[in-house]
């Protein structure tokens, strides 16, 4: 039954009673209508973020996403439990209420709304209940590289059936075409039509697993401000970003990792010269001139490749060193992405990078998307909880000669 919204003193009169607090079930059914008023909206898409600011003033409990996972779980393992009992006979109901907690259908309810990419830690840092509303919303950020791989290219979910296993290694395999089927002008009329027979080919990579776990405290867990869950968010997904980006960047397709785009055999190859920014731009667009030529994929469009630049390099290319020119680095084929994951430790002088040059279309992104799960009962003795958290992530080259890597990219003076 949905709660009935009283009206306060204040919208039937102006007296001094309309100052006074509202009560509790008024404040909680205001609160409800705002959230839907907004949802409603379109402005929030998060239930864990949606009330926050107005339940952090009315003193309402914030929902907390690691809560709600803990409490369904206890859901589940008590009804997996009572399915054996002769006494409930599969039936355990909804559980007696625990002080703190959520009910499991407001918590089941709010899961339904949203996917959280989080995982927990322990720190006594986030115990801080007298602080002010908006400080609980405010923390400082561990050091870490973020993504920028997986927005770049094609992404696709894994699915049932995609994946076999080779030799005991979880594999993704797609048909290919090693050469087509051609045409040509017919040279008179009823003259012979061109045939030539379609030859097939496979190309396969492994499925990584990028995963980790966290112990922490169940008090750390019910009473942690701000939330672990909103502070381990991010750090947590950072993580998974670098190791995601490396997975597609340089993935060795051994001890449990995908292959990588420079690990792909048969891509294109050039040897670049940094001179000056010029002379790199130059290199640059040799590698897309081989990509869109005969002994490339083809594709003759600039505006469907992009450039992969560690971060050095681009800050070096673009402000133009040692170039009488104006900087060059908007000056290249397709979109410039610097990826922090690029390797920097190459050549005989171990202080070189690489550059890439990809055409978009024959690059997909299989999985990447991070799933947690809670184990209330790890320490059962201790009040242990353990969050554990994994991505399935395999890179697909459809065509290695749409890729061409740049190297002998020495090291920038000064970046």
């Amino acid at each position: 039954m949905s709660p009935r919204i009283i009206p306060s003193v204040a919208t039937i009169n102006n007296s001094p009673a309309a100052k006074l607090p509202l009560p509790p079930d008024v404040v909680a059914a205001e609160s409800v209508a705002k959230g839907e008023a907004w949802r409603t909206r379109g402005l929030v898409s998060d239930p864990y973020y949606s009330q926050r600011e107005h339940d952090v003033r009315s003193g309402t409990p914030i929902p907390s996403y690691f809560q709600d996972l803990l409490v369904c779980a206890e859901g589940d393992a008590r009804r997996a439990k009572a399915a054996w009992s002769p006494l409930t006979r599969g039936d355990a109901g909804e559980g007696p209420p625990v002080p703190g907690q959520p009910s499991e259908a407001d918590a089941r309810k709010r899961l339904e709304l949203v996917q959280r990419d989080i995982a927990s830690t322990t720190s006594p840092d986030m115990l801080t209940p007298t602080a002010p509303g908006f400080l609980r919303q405010v923390w400082g950020k561990s050091a870490a590289q973020v993504s920028s791989l997986l927005d770049v290219f094609e992404r696709r979910p894994i699915e049932p059936g995609m994946v076999e296993v080779v030799g005991g290694v979880p594999t993704l395999k797609i048909a290919a075409v090693a050469s087509g089927p051609a045409v040509a002008v017919q040279s008179a009329e009823n003259a012979a039509v061109q045939e030539t027979d379609l030859v097939t080919a496979s190309r396969s990579t492994p499925v990584a697993t990028v995963a980790g776990q966290q112990d922490l405290s169940r008090q750390l867990l019910d009473f942690s401000l701000p939330g672990a869950d909103e502070v381990i968010t991010d750090a947590l997904a950072r993580d998974f970003a670098v190791k995601t980006d490396i997975q597609i960047l340089n993935g060795q397709a051994s001890s449990g990792e995908t292959r990588g785009l420079l690990q792909t055999a048969s891509i294109l190859s050039v040897t670049g010269t940094v001179t000056n920014a010029e002379t790199f731009a130059e290199s640059i667009w040799k590698a897309y001139s081989q990509l869109a030529g005969t002994s490339g994929f083809g594709n003759p469009r600039p505006e469907d490749y992009v450039v992969l630049l560690h971060p050095r390099r681009l800050a070096w290319l673009s402000g133009g060193s040692g170039s009488t020119a104006l900087p060059v680095g908007p000056n290249l084929p397709g979109t410039v992405v610097p990826v922090g994951s690029i390797p920097t430790n190459l050549g005989a002088g171990t202080n070189e990078d690489v550059a890439l040059v990809v055409e978009k279309s024959n690059v997909v992104v299989f999985g990447g998307s991070p799933q947690f799960k809670v184990y209330p009962e790890v320490g059962s003795a201790t009040g242990t909880v353990r969050i554990t958290g994994w991505a399935y992530v395999a890179l697909l080259v459809k065509n290695p000669t749409a890729v061409a890597k740049i190297t002998g990219l020495t090291a920038p003076s000064g970046f």
